[in-house]
């Protein structure tokens, strides 16, 4: 698998809401309800990186 270019990045994210480009991160900032709901949403995306191995940052 060949690294993508800045500019094939941008092309790609450019019809998904709420994406962006930042650094070297691809970030989509979502607001939860609660802490309930927020770790539901980190363990399922915990699992699709069991899929298909990414690198994922969280500040």
């Amino acid at each position: 698998m060949r690294v993508l270019s800045e500019g094939e990045i941008q092309e790609r994210l450019k019809d998904l809401e709420g994406w962006n480009y930042e650094g070297n991160f691809i970030v989509k900032e979502i607001n939860t309800k609660n802490w309930k709901t927020t770790i539901f949403l980190v363990n399922a995306i915990a699992g699709l990186i069991k899929i298909e191995p990414v690198c994922l940052q969280f500040f």
